[in-house]
């Protein structure tokens, strides 16, 4: 299983990535990236959005939870 700083950095590479792509990619269950997203996102690393009808870029409308949930890096702006 991937640590929280392993997987902050491939969604800092990627710029945005789906819950089922960090679990393929970490080999890791989807609800324990969840889990592991939930904290990234209370400490402001990361923004998480979940994609819909209208924004689905396949219009099947038919997607896996996983595939609707998407996790982006926050870039911070570091004051002079």
């Amino acid at each position: 299983m991937a640590s929280l700083l392993e997987m902050r950095a491939y969604i800092q590479q990627r710029g945005t990535v789906t819950q089922k792509e960090l679990s393929t990619k970490f080999k890791t269950p989807c609800p324990v990236v969840e889990k592991m997203m939930e904290r990234l996102i209370e400490k402001g690393e990361i923004s998480f959005f979940e994609v819909g009808a209208s924004t689905c870029e396949h219009g099947c409308c038919t997607c896996a939870p996983e595939l609707k949930k998407h996790y982006r890096y926050n870039l911070r702006v570091v004051p002079k």
